[in-house]
Formats: structure tokens, sequence, C-alpha cells
């Protein structure tokens, strides 16, 4: 998939998120509860809830991995730094030449060439989607 597709996907996944608490609440009859014939439990299970960076952080490293099937063995906390790294340059001024030159000279240390354009055009989509207009440069 190009870099242009998956950024496309995580901010289409990311606006899914945005729109998830957007609905009106439905209108719900209540009525009396029955009666327990035998003894509540002491303890409910806990549920994990994630935040939204989490859950962001999530799509875009099953993101990664999905397209780039080696990046398994890579650290999700390391792929997320990486990806945030991309925005910092561009938010410190670099263009979209500064950072595929970045990506040339970083490439064969410990990614591919595909790999971090990869992680480029999810992170601009996951992280920093106001640098969006610089992914075609």
């Amino acid at each position: 998939m190009t870099k242009l597709g998956n950024t496309f996907r995580i901010s289409m996944a990311l606006a899914a998120l945005m729109l998830a608490g957007c609905t009106a609440p439905a209108t719900v009859a209540v009525s009396p509860a029955p009666i327990p014939t035998t003894a509540p439990p002491t303890s409910a299970p806990a549920v994990e809830t994630k935040s939204r960076a989490e859950q962001i952080d999530d799509i875009y490293v099953g993101s990664l991995q999905e397209d780039n099937p080696g990046l398994t063995v890579a650290e999700p906390a390391d792929l997320i730094d990486i990806g945030k790294g991309f925005c910092t340059m561009y938010d410190g001024g670099a263009t979209s030449s500064d950072v595929n030159s970045y990506i040339l000279t970083a490439a064969g240390f410990a990614y591919t060439v595909k790999e971090l354009v990869s992680m480029h055009g999810g992170a601009v989509g996951a992280y920093c989607p106001e640098h969006l207009d610089k992914l075609g440069g």
C-alpha cells in the first residue's frame, strides 16, 4: 500500500474514533429490576479502557505492521517515537525534501526505505494531520 493510501486508512480510522460519540442518546424504557435469586458476584471483571491517544497509537502501529510484516519484531514504542519524530521535524520547519533525505540517510540501520516511508505517511495521518499537504512533495 502506498504511503498516501496508508495515511488515508489511518485518517479514516481516526475519523471513526472521533465520530463514535456523536450520536444522539437513545430513549430507553426502564423497568423494575428483577429480584436476584442468587448472590451477586463479589467483584466484576476489570474492563480495560484506552485513552484516545492510546487508540491512535494502536491504529498507527497495527497499520504499519499489517503493511510491513517484518515490523512485528519492532517495539511499538519505537515505531511511535519514530512516527512522532516526523511530526517534530515538520513542526520545526522541515520540508518534504528534508524528511525524504532523512529517510534515505536513516534507511538500512534498522528499517528499510519502504518501512520508513510507511511510518512517515502513517505518522502524519495519525499524529500531525495538519502536515498532510507535505506528503505529496
